[in-house]
Formats: C-alpha cells, sequence, structure tokens
C-alpha cells in the first residue's frame, strides 16, 4: 500500500516541478514496485542508464529522504525518489559494502565486483574503479584516524592506505570474484598461474536464443578492421592480410536452463583473453542479453525491445587457484546479483509451458484364453456317430433286430478277407510319334554366267602433222675419216 506523505508535497507518478533547491520529486508507482532503483530513475526521470547510475553513485538520489548509494536497491510502490542536482557529492570509495569481500588475508583479497564498477581506472584521474575502492575499504577495517599498517604487517603508517593490486580484470558490466594482490611477493604467483592457464574460471552468461553446449575455439585480433575485436577466422581471406596470427581463446559452454527466448549459459575458461565470452557467443549467433558492441547494428534495437536488461548479463560465478604463498588450494562461488537474478524469474515466468500430451483412447479388452479353456473342459464331450455297415443296416432289418445279435464276450464271426480292387486294364504303350518326311537336300545357289573379259580401250588414232619426217644419222663406221 502506497505510505502517507507530508501534506502538500508534490507527489505523483510523473517527476514533480522544480523545488527550491534544485530538485525533482516523484512517487514510485506499482508498475515499478521491486524494481531496481537506477531502473525507476531511468524510467521516472528520463535518464540514460549511465547517468541514472552516475547519480546514484554520486549521491544525487535520496530515497524516502536517506541517500541511497546502491543502484540494486529495490524500491517499493509509493516510495518518494528525489534527485537533487545540487547535493554534495559523495566520494565513491567509501560506499562498498563490506559484504563485497570474499576472503581476506595479509596476502591477498577476493571481492564480488557489483557491475557497473571498473576493475583498474583506464585513466589517471578516473575515482571509483574497484581497486581505489577495495583499497578505502580495508583501510577502514584495519583501524580508525587513517592509520595502517605496511604490506609485510610492520609498523603503522599514517595516511598510507593498503595496497591492492589488480591481477585480473573483469568488464565493467559483469559482476562477480576478482582476487587482487595486497603483497608484491604474491603478484608474480598468481600471474604465472593465470598464464599457464591453471586458474578454474566459471561464468553465468544469459544469451539470446536457443544456445547449445558447444567449445569455441579461434584467435582474437585487437582489431577486427572496424577498430573491435574479433576472431581472425570470421575475417574473409582478402581481410587477413597484415592482422598477425591473432591470440588463442577457447571458452567451453553447457546449457543450465532454457528460458524461452533466451538460455543460460555455463562458460568455463580455457585461456583468459579480454571478452573473449563476449566475442565467441556473439560470433556464434547468440549475444548476451543487453549486449551492444559485439553485435551487428540492425540486432542491437530487435534483440534489446525483445529482452529489455539493464546491463550486459554476464557474471564470474567460480574462481579457484592455488594460493601463492601457502600453495592451499583456494575456490570461491557467487549467485549472481539481484538483477540479473529478477531478469531470470520474468523469463521463467514468460515461459511457454508445455502442453499436456492427449490421453489414448481406451480400448476394448478381448476376453483372455483362460476363460475358454475352461469352457472347453466344461462341455460334454462329441464323439462322432459310429459308421454303418452293411452288416448293421441288415441286422437293422431283420424281425430280431440288434436283440438277436450274439453278446459282446463271444467272438464275431470271422469277415471273409476283402477283395483287392480290381486294378485297370494296363495301357497300351504309347506309339511314338511318327518322323516328318526328310526334306531334300538344298540347292545351291546357281552360279551367275561369267563376264567376258573387259577390252582395253581402243587407242585414238594419231594426229597428223606437217612436220617432215626425220633423216635418220648415218652411224658412224670404224676407219673411214670423214
Amino acid at each position: 500500500m502506497p505510505r502517507s506523505k507530508e501534506p502538500g508535497s508534490p507527489v505523483s507518478g510523473q517527476s514533480g516541478p522544480p523545488k527550491a533547491d534544485g530538485g525533482r520529486l516523484c512517487q514510485v508507482p506499482e508498475a515499478l514496485g521491486g524494481r531496481r532503483l537506477d531502473a525507476a530513475v531511468k524510467t521516472l526521470l528520463g535518464a540514460s542508464w549511465n547517468q541514472a547510475r552516475s547519480w546514484i553513485r554520486l549521491g544525487k538520489v535520496s530515497l524516502n529522504g536517506v541517500t541511497v548509494t546502491d543502484g540494486a536497491h529495490a524500491v517499493a510502490a509509493g516510495d518518494a525518489l528525489c534527485h537533487d542536482a545540487t547535493a554534495r557529492r559523495l566520494h565513491p570509495e567509501t560506499d562498498l559494502p563490506p559484504e563485497v569481500l570474499v576472503f581476506v588475508d595479509r596476502h591477498l583479497v577476493v571481492a564480488d565486483k557489483p557491475a557497473g564498477i571498473s576493475t583498474v581506472p583506464f585513466e589517471e584521474l578516473e575515482a571509483g574503479a574497484m581497486t581505489s575502492r577495495l583499497r578505502a575499504l580495508l583501510g577502514h577495517r584495519r583501524g580508525s584516524g587513517g592509520e595502517h599498517r605496511s604490506a609485510s604487517g610492520g609498523e603503522r603508517r599514517r595516511g598510507v592506505p593498503p595496497p591492492v593490486i589488480a591481477v585480473h580484470r573483469l568488464d565493467r558490466d559483469t559482476s562477480g570474484l576478482v582476487v587482487f594482490a595486497r603483497q608484491q611477493a604474491a603478484v608474480e604467483p598468481l600471474s604465472a598461474q593465470f598464464r599457464a592457464h591453471e586458474v578454474h574460471r566459471r561464468y553465468l552468461a544469459l544469451v539470446h536464443g536457443y544456445a547449445s553446449g558447444a567449445t569455441y575455439r579461434s584467435h582474437l585480433l585487437e582489431d577486427r578492421g572496424d577498430g573491435r575485436r574479433g576472431s581472425l577466422e570470421q575475417l574473409p581471406p582478402y581481410r587477413r592480410k597484415g592482422k598477425g596470427p591473432g591470440r588463442l581463446a577457447i571458452t567451453h559452454t553447457e546449457v543450465v536452463e532454457r528460458l524461452g527466448e533466451a538460455t543460460l549459459l555455463l562458460c568455463r575458461l580455457e585461456t583468459g583473453r579480454t571478452h573473449q565470452i563476449r566475442i565467441h557467443l556473439a560470433e556464434a549467433g547468440h549475444p548476451l542479453v543487453g549486449e551492444r558492441v559485439y553485435m551487428h547494428y540492425s540486432m542491437v534495437e530487435t534483440l534489446t525491445s525483445r529482452i529489455p536488461a539493464p546491463r550486459m548479463m554476464l557474471h564470474a560465478a567460480e574462481l579457484g587457484f592455488l594460493h601463492p604463498i601457502t600453495g592451499a588450494p583456494l575456490r570461491f562461488e557467487r549467485p549472481p546479483p539481484a538483477d540479473m537474478q529478477e531478469l531470470i524469474a520474468r523469463l521463467r515466468a514468460l515461459r511457454p509451458t508445455p502442453a499436456p500430451a492427449p490421453k489414448p483412447e481406451p480400448v476394448a479388452e478381448r476376453p483372455s484364453k483362460a476363460p475358454r479353456a475352461a469352457q472347453k473342459q466344461n462341455r460334454p464331450e462329441r464323439r462322432p456317430p459310429a459308421r454303418s455297415t452293411p452288416r448293421d443296416r441288415q441286422e437293422q432289418a431283420s424281425p430280431g433286430g440288434r436283440a438277436s445279435r450274439p453278446h459282446a464276450s463271444s467272438k464275431p464271426p470271422a469277415r471273409p478277407p476283402a477283395k483287392p480292387p480290381a486294378r485297370p486294364p494296363a495301357r497300351p504303350p504309347a506309339k511314338p510319334p511318327a518322323k516328318p518326311p526328310a526334306k531334300p537336300p538344298a540347292k545351291p545357289p546357281a552360279k551367275p554366267p561369267a563376264r567376258p573379259p573387259a577390252k582395253p580401250p581402243a587407242k585414238p588414232p594419231a594426229r597428223p602433222t606437217n612436220r617432215p619426217p626425220l633423216k635418220k644419222r648415218r652411224e658412224r663406221q670404224p676407219g673411214l675419216n670423214h
């Protein structure tokens, strides 16, 4: 039920008029009851996700007069939500709840990083990274008055926060387990385990579509040609020139639950490349719910409208490694945060329930064979009637009938042996069929008459010439001088 407010306060479902101090006051409607604070600020004040979270993180948003810096805080219907742009800015390093600390000792710290916080600052002047927040939180746990012990556990030094060194990173919108070193001696052993792929890491990923378990293996490039990371194998051959071999990335996935148009996957990393899970799932056709970078621009609005999400639905659920100093095995697990659990529950409610299978029609039972056998046993035995013989007929025709027949104990007279049936007369042997008359031998065909030899063609008559006949040359006689 809506809570009672002070009389005269401008409270409504929409943003109210500006207050004297420059803030806006609005009432949370029933439709937003139970939702996250950042989602309520985005809807009621018309801000973007980044702007709503920035206002909450900097202490510009209050709920029922109390400043709230946790964007995952659930609002109730009727709460008075106020945004005051002139409110005093809070230092984000001091608003990290102590529940994020999963494991702490003098060598390392394991924390459950909330979504929306960078693991390390990307710029020198960036404030609010996980390293600085942990440093402030650990400083408050060690002592009051700004006194901190040294990394080796020696004397206290005033104004020097304890060191927090990042060994690996998570994306800004990814929540889950992260390990930090607190001594320089623990950095190299932890880094060596990550380089050798000996760290146990499992992520819960909520993806679009009907995904299946698979193993993705590719070589990732820092620039696939459009300024974004991607796999070398996804590029056409003419665009691979000058890109280099890339870095090997292997991701194993298995299905946890199917949620209608989405699928909850458990991803196990064999290598730890930047944006490895996001790239592999997007290239497989199943981008993360809330993903806006590694997908085609034409699909962003379509998929976002189907399953709206406040952030990218990826959570580091399991983390295991060997202690860098003692060598003891350590393993930690954390459930997904409230925003991811809320979205999964909403998808479960929208999941269509399978229709019940139709009941088979009853089949008429046939009588069993056992009663039939019993009926046969109870029936009187039916014997075929005895065949009457000529002798029986003769006795029936006699005046005494069967009474004149001798007693059954006396032997009946011997019957004459039955004559064998007469054999039919033997058939005469069949005559062989008459042979057809022999055909006269065929006469060879008559040879055609021999043709007379062809006469040679007659020579044409000699043509007359006008030349005089040649004189015969006299032969020389030996011994004559001419």
